[in-house]
């Protein structure tokens, strides 16, 4: 299903950096709001100045990048739960790890599971079909 065998996705690299990029972009953002709210913090404004949709409806547009990265926050835990439980080279347990990390520690989580499942693997997998065997090769 969607060209993803064994949990693990096409071996091209700029998928990979992409999904890598997507992944982190909930801690870049949870990042930059720590930063805003730090340098906000004991002036006595919010981070996202006033927002009244009353008088000005159009300051309801600063919610749209928190809702941005919230959508995308759970659409990564439904990817990265979703290619967990269809990985075929992790046992029952290693899955159940997983997910419960995913679930409940997804910002730390995800980008640790792209390193060990998505990068790794595909450096594996290179070096596997370069020799024909599971040798490695390490002539130059």
């Amino acid at each position: 299903m969607f060209g993803i065998k064994a949990g693990i996705p096409p071996g091209n690299r700029l998928v990979q950096f992409m999904i890598l990029g997507v992944t982190l972009l909930p801690m870049v953002a949870m990042f930059v709001v720590y930063v805003l709210a730090f340098r906000s913090w004991g002036t006595g404004l919010s981070i996202f100045g006033d927002i009244d949709p009353v008088d000005n409806p159009s300051s309801v547009l600063r919610l749209i990048p928190i809702l941005l990265v919230t959508g995308v926050m759970y659409t990564l835990i439904a990817y990265y739960t979703w290619l967990v439980i269809h990985n075929a080279k992790l046992s029952t347990t290693e899955k159940t790890i997983w997910a419960i990390a995913i679930l409940q520690a997804s910002i730390v989580a995800m980008p640790i599971y792209w390193y060990l499942h998505f990068w790794r693997a595909s450096k594996q997998g290179r070096q596997t079909n370069s020799t024909g065997s599971g040798v490695r090769d390490i002539s130059v």
